[in-house]
């Protein structure tokens, strides 16, 4: 199964088999603490566990669990705090882990996530065999034939949640902060974490919340910077979020007391879009640190919606196609250069500190609490903020507010025009992630909506969404464990304020992160390109949906599609826009996979193995 991944030279390589128990390893060395694990550990209680990440709160574990952690590994941590927890242990955890522990005395294997599953981890339970991996392509290795989901497809061409689905049928993710339980018994999925906070923080002044937030920010970079064994990249794009996680690696660099070189950076940019001017913005990061970056022009209107070449290895998830897989070798290539193994992502900053200047969650807030005066108030500074009439801020209030007591978040995503009525899209089961009516009714509006955000947040990770790289590890600073439990605990009004989006970061990382962009508008999105490339890619747009395999699988109507298509290329009806490239995406992504027919025979499966075997093969 190792050799599946084998195109990503591993550092280390470890087996460990018992009876009819095996599991891997192949680790990628990223920070000291990765030169002191093996990645799997057997205690004499027939209690092997395997660990992949980094664990943070590692010291305070082992002063819990009675030992000296000098030179412990995670995956021994880890089975120690089963053997005193139970399966509680992991929500112990902090950092950024997936972790396979076979407990021999109970015949149970339990695969677990972190809070946020930064690191993938997929399994298939079949005929009383259970297989998993960070990886599909090694659980594909394994299998004589691979079929589409067709769960998946009708989630992913409606927009929907994906949750634990996969594009193969049969194969699972483990979902984020949850652990599957796999015994005898059939398989269990349980939440070892919630982002729903019930209580709210409360300090005396905005200076403490201020404090609070900029020593578990420093905390959360640290974590991710301090102790590397090799260079680490931020991406700066020259928004807020990007821009505070650089200024801030300078500041935990300078204050550490140690000799640690500044992380680099690197910048995506396309001069031709008007909305997408960031070189000002992260130039100016540049010049305050004294530091040039590497910058990667992307022109984003030469998507062609052609497939992608094999030379670019075999993508096991929708999404790539001939342009963006060249643009995704460039910033490898990038990376690679400098020496990089970890890259920093300023991903969940502008949902967890309020991006959206959104008056609503903080009304309800004080509705449901009764503050009739703060209601009034702040609904007349809202309304004479953005000139709306209060009787229309009020029904929105009362909306909102019954709709998280009682419903759930507001769909984004409306029924393609061209998509089988008989084969509707199936909403995902969100009883592990949508919070019950008793959760509901003992927390505040804004904490409601903030678990249902967090979930939008988790999916748009590269762990979740099929594009990790096994070469690169991807950090998220904003989504470390502590940050987050803050962050989602805090009052709305220090995120959002009248006039004033994201104004607990403003004013705590004032002095820190350049002036300019700390009072910038809110970023503009990248439309101009996209809609200019759909348009020069008319005619292969009309040849990818003609004998369709979406159509094969019963999922489309193709003659609606293709007059859709026509009717965004001249200009007409563009809100179908994001939904035709989802549906162009996955039907390239068909082609390129299943070359012969949708559903594959075993030769065919075999053919994808030996090319997926060339294009990761590491050089002679």
């Amino acid at each position: 199964m190792s050799y599946a991944t084998s195109g990503a030279p591993p550092d280390a390589t470890h087996f460990h088999t018992a009876g009819r128990f095996g599991v891997g390893t192949q680790l990628r060395y990223v920070h000291q603490r990765s030169l002191t694990k093996s990645g799997i550990f057997a205690d004499a209680f027939h209690c092997v566990s395997a660990f992949e990440g980094r664990l943070d709160n590692r010291a305070a574990l082992s002063q819990e669990l009675g030992f000296d952690d000098a030179q412990a590994s995670d995956s021994e941590i880890v089975a120690k705090a089963f053997r005193l927890y139970g399966e509680e242990c992991f929500a112990h955890l902090k950092g950024d882990w997936a972790i396979a522990l076979w407990s021999q005395d109970e015949e149970t294997l339990f695969l677990a996530r972190d809070h946020a599953g930064t690191r993938p981890l997929y399994y298939r339970h079949q005929g009383g065999e259970v297989l998993w991996a960070s990886s599909l392509a090694t659980i594909l290795e394994e299998l004589p034939t691979a079929r589409p989901s067709i769960e998946f497809a009708r989630a992913y061409l409606a927009g929907q949640r994906i949750g634990d689905r996969t594009p193969f049928e049969g194969i699972h993710a483990v979902p984020s902060a949850c652990v599957v339980r796999l015994a005898r018994g059939g398989c269990l999925t349980k939440r070892h974490w919630t982002p729903l906070r019930e209580s709210e923080a409360r300090y005396a002044s905005d200076e403490a919340f201020e404090e609070h937030f900029l020593d578990l920010f420093s905390q959360a970079v640290s974590r991710r910077v301090a102790g590397a064994e090799y260079p680490v990249i931020a991406e700066l794009s020259g928004g807020m979020d990007s821009s505070s996680i650089v200024c801030m690696a300078d500041r935990v660099c300078q204050t550490s007391g140690e000799v640690v070189d500044p992380i680099k950076t690197i910048s995506y940019f396309d001069d031709a879009e008007p909305n997408w001017n960031e070189r000002p913005y992260f130039t100016a990061v540049e010049k305050q640190r004294g530091q040039p970056g590497v910058h990667v022009e992307f022109h984003l209107d030469q998507e062609r919606f052609e497939s992608p070449s094999f030379d670019f290895g075999i993508e096991y998830w929708p999404g790539t196609t001939q342009a963006n897989a060249k643009q995704r070798r460039i910033v490898e290539d990038c990376l690679r250069s400098v020496g990089a193994r970890s890259v920093l992502s300023g991903i969940g900053g502008d949902e967890l500190l309020g991006g959206v200047p959104y008056a609503i969650p903080e009304l309800a807030d004080y509705l449901r609490s009764f503050e009739i005066s703060n209601l009034r108030n702040q609904s007349m500074r809202w309304c004479l903020e953005s000139r709306r009439p209060l009787l229309g801020l009020a029904q929105e209030l009362l909306s909102f507010t019954a709709r998280m007591y009682l419903g759930g978040p507001r769909s984004a995503s409306h029924r393609s025009p061209w998509i089988r009525e008989d084969k509707p899209a199936v909403e995902h089961d969100c009883s592990l992630f949508t919070p019950s009516f008793a959760q509901r009714m003992s927390a505040r509006p804004s904490a409601i909506a903030n678990s249902f955000a967090w979930q939008t947040v988790v999916e748009s990770l590269a762990s979740n969404s099929g594009r990790c790289r096994p070469e690169f590890e991807y950090a998220y600073p904003y989504l470390d464990k502590d940050l987050v439990e803050f962050l989602l605990s805090l009052p709305r009004e220090q995120l959002v304020r009248s006039g004033r989006r994201r104004s607990l970061m403003r004013r705590a990382m004032r002095g820190t992160v350049p002036v300019e962009i700390l009072e910038r508008r809110r970023k503009a999105f990248a439309i101009r390109g996209p809609l200019r490339s759909m348009q020069e890619s008319a005619p292969c747009l009309a040849s990818l949906f003609c004998d369709s395999r979406l159509a094969e699988l019963g999922l489309i109507e193709p003659a609606i599609l293709s007059d859709c298509v026509a009717e965004v290329v001249q200009g007409a009806n563009i809100q179908w826009w994001p939904a035709i490239v989802r549906a162009a995406l996955y039907e390239i992504w068909l082609r390129s996979l299943f070359p012969t027919e949708t559903r594959l025979s075993k030769q065919a499966t075999s053919s994808v193995t030996e090319r997926s075997h060339h294009a990761h093969a590491p050089a002679d």
